[in-house]
């Protein structure tokens, strides 16, 4: 591996056309793209006729024509393959939606892309596959075989070196393997959008569009969760545990915080406008899910972020912050100190709030806050018994303190709430090393990217990207978090954080002067310093 030089970019099409030099080359060029634009036409036309004959015309003939589109548009442009891979991945929940195929096995039967019990795989795992197959055969066409190693990128392969050699470990001590398989696969998803990323993202129109992808699929699931709680659950939220997965409240999280960008933002500096009024469009319906779902740690996650939000607005516009968010936070701090202890209409809210940072007694919260405290003095004991090495995956934690049974939940012995001192369980002291040290890194770039990045927009994007990685490492030390979504979707905010500065530096286009009254357009803010 070597240094990656930001000067150098990857092409993201085959590069036929840089040995054209002659009127003869170019035509042959054209004959070769129409024999290669007929054929893959005539294969997408036989494709569509083989799929509706073998699966009929229903949701899974249409689901495998989906696939098979995203394949084809990896190998064409794997800039729009990650695109399409993070909007479809980010859009999927296995409790939300079962049927769902993008990150199920193709094994399992509640998938409408379901195969057999022989395809131990999910279409996730083989479109990222295929993506690394596609850049590397551009590695190979261009004679260009480095690889970018970030800071980031490197503590990401230590780590998943580790996970994998706790695998090896745990299988040597007799461990299950399928369990052991389970626990890790997704984690493998890391490098991969990392590496993706921070190849094919190279301008603001990049991110701007992925972006996009993220809302859109985002969009898909706080759509159907609205639905679920508004039509067929009739509102009623108290007969409510959960509607979703649990990492997918922090995902909605950054809808909100990137719409309290763009509203702030908008005030002082320039944003995408569509792109505002469309969070502000979708914020009541996801609001409506998100409080559904109904997780904690999602709440605690939101918040720090907003303290990070705050802490942005204070630095870079003092009136803002002053006006929007110091006045009303003194305001609602006054609030519920004045109603904390009453009940009330008025102090409904207060209570609310009370509720979730104090259960009383004999309620859900507070049976879930002790099974939370037994199940880590649980992890502690077993990380006393093997601290260097630990006790490998595919083998359960140690149990000297009984906890409640909750074998509804299969993975309850293998897999805890702490993945964070799950990882030093199954890693042993060098994996927890490489995960802290990951950790430290992005949320240090993240933070010197906020900083780095132009007024407007790409504020907003850096701010979104750091906030997610923060809620996560927040979110795995409260709750189950190395999910297949989670991987994806933080694997794409990894990416972008370690090349936001090259994203940032790279040269934009001007438009001309279109009349002559009109002022002469100038070019965006460029990488601020520090």
């Amino acid at each position: 591996m070597t240094q990656h030089n930001p000067s150098v970019a990857l092409p993201t099409t085959m590069p036929l056309m840089q040995r054209i030099s002659t009127l003869g080359q170019q035509l042959a060029y054209a004959r070769r793209k129409h024999v290669l634009l007929s054929l893959a036409g005539l294969g997408f036309s036989l494709l569509v006729a083989l799929a509706f004959f073998l699966l009929g015309p229903g949701p899974a003939a249409l689901a495998w024509l989906i696939f098979m589109i995203v394949v084809g548009t990896i190998f064409y442009n794997p800039r729009y393959g990650i695109y399409l891979i993070v909007g479809f991945t980010v859009a999927a929940d296995g409790v939300l939606l079962p049927w769902y195929p993008m990150s199920k096995n193709l094994s399992s039967p509640e998938s409408i892309m379901y195969l057999g019990r022989i395809a131990s795989f999910s279409p996730l795992e083989i479109l990222l596959a295929l993506l690394m197959l596609s850049w590397f055969l551009r590695l190979l066409a261009t004679r260009r075989f480095t690889v970018p190693l970030t800071p980031i990128l490197f503590w990401t392969l230590i780590f998943v070196a580790f996970v994998a050699l706790g695998f090896a470990y745990g299988i040597f001590r007799s461990g299950d393997t399928t369990i052991a398989l389970w626990s890790i696969r997704s984690m493998f998803y890391l490098p991969i959008m990392i590496l993706m990323v921070s190849q094919y993202i190279e301008t603001r129109e990049h991110v701007r569009v992925l972006f996009w992808s993220v809302l859109f699929g985002l969009t898909f699931n706080a759509l159907y969760g609205f639905y679920f709680v508004a039509i067929q659950l009739n509102w009623a939220y108290a007969e409510l545990n959960e509607i979703a997965e649990h990492p997918l409240s922090i995902q909605w999280n950054t809808i909100f915080l990137l719409a309290a960008m763009l509203i702030f933002l908008a005030r002082a500096e320039p944003v995408t406008r569509p792109m505002l009024w469309y969070t502000l469009l979708l914020l009541p319906f996801m609001l409506v899910a998100y409080v559904g779902n109904q997780r904690r740690a999602g709440y605690l996650a939101l918040a720090v972020a907003l303290i990070v939000f705050a802490l942005l607005l204070f630095w870079f516009h003092r009136r803002i912050f002053l006006i929007f968010v110091l006045l009303p936070g003194l305001l609602f701090g006054l609030y519920l100190v004045a109603f904390w202890n009453v009940q009330s209409a008025p102090g409904a809210v207060a209570q609310m709030i009370r509720a979730e940072v104090d259960p009383p007694p004999e309620t859900r919260d507070s049976s879930s806050n002790l099974y939370r405290d037994l199940e880590n003095a649980n992890l502690l004991y077993t990380i006393r018994q093997a601290p260097l090495l630990g006790i490998g995956f595919g083998h359960a934690f140690y149990k000297p303190f009984p906890m409640a049974d909750i074998s509804f939940f299969i993975w309850a012995d293998y897999i805890p709430h702490n993945s964070i001192l799950w990882i030093w369980v199954q890693t042993g002291l060098g994996g927890f090393f490489a995960m802290m040290m990951l950790i430290g890194v992005s949320l240090a770039l993240g933070v010197r990217r906020l900083f780095q990045a132009p007024p407007g927009e790409m504020r907003a994007f850096a701010f979104v990207a750091f906030s997610y990685v923060l809620m996560h490492v927040l979110f795995t030390y409260l709750d189950i978090a190395w999910q297949p979504q989670s991987m994806v979707y933080l694997g794409a905010m990894l990416g972008l954080i370690s090349v936001f500065d090259r994203i940032v530096a790279h040269p934009v286009v001007v438009p001309p002067q279109r009349w002559p009254w009109q002022p002469v357009p100038l070019p965006p803010p460029g990488l601020q310093q520090l």
